[in-house]
């Protein structure tokens, strides 16, 4: 089961009871107004994509990673300001997109999501990329643009699987020697 309400409504909240659609898989409600993701979502045991992108939240709940099946989630365009440390438990977690957040760090609990393979950070106030990064074995895309960045750490270097990088709109003044083992490289940006 899919839900997905056309966008651009006026929904400010997801009621609880669309925790009673035991099967849902996929939910959207990009483009409303939604401020809080309530505790009831983690209910849905199967539920694989959760999109709410162009919104008005400002905080991830910790009982989101309670959802054992979640492969993607898009909260893109919101208002958040900090990753719970919880992501660690969202181990089914293969598409994270935070861009355009309010995101200042990225906490070194990131780096346990193990089958992560697309991470986009982009347009958030991030200074710095953690060393724990390199850690993420199955990360194919970086996304972190439009941020306040300073240095490439050569720790990515340890990225193996990475295929695309974008650190464009940063102030970066140095591309590290160490990127050049990046063999799987196909766009840096």
């Amino acid at each position: 089961q899919t839900c997905a309400l056309p966008i651009y409504n006026r929904i400010s909240a997801i009621p609880d009871s669309l925790a009673q659609l035991a099967n849902l898989v996929w939910l959207s409600l990009n483009k409303n107004q939604i401020q809080v993701i309530p505790d009831s979502l983690s209910e849905l045991v199967k539920l694989k994509l959760l999109s709410l992108t162009h919104n008005q939240i400002q905080a991830i709940p910790d009982s989101l990673p309670r959802l054992a099946t979640l492969a993607s989630l898009i909260l893109s365009n919101n208002r958040i300001q900090t990753i719970p440390d919880s992501f660690a438990q969202l181990a089914s977690l293969q598409y994270l997109s935070l861009f355009n957040n309010s995101l200042q760090t990225i906490p070194d609990t990131l780096a346990q999501v193990a089958n992560l393979s697309d991470l986009y950070l982009g347009s958030n106030q991030i200074r710095a990329i953690p060393d724990s990064l390199a850690q993420l074995a199955n990360l194919q895309r970086l996304n972190l643009a439009n941020n306040q960045i300073q240095a490439i750490p050569d720790s990515l270097a340890q990225l193996a699987n990475l295929q695309g990088l974008w650190l464009e709109d940063n102030q970066i003044q140095a591309i590290p020697d160490s990127l050049a083992q990046l063999a799987n490289l196909k766009e840096i940006n």
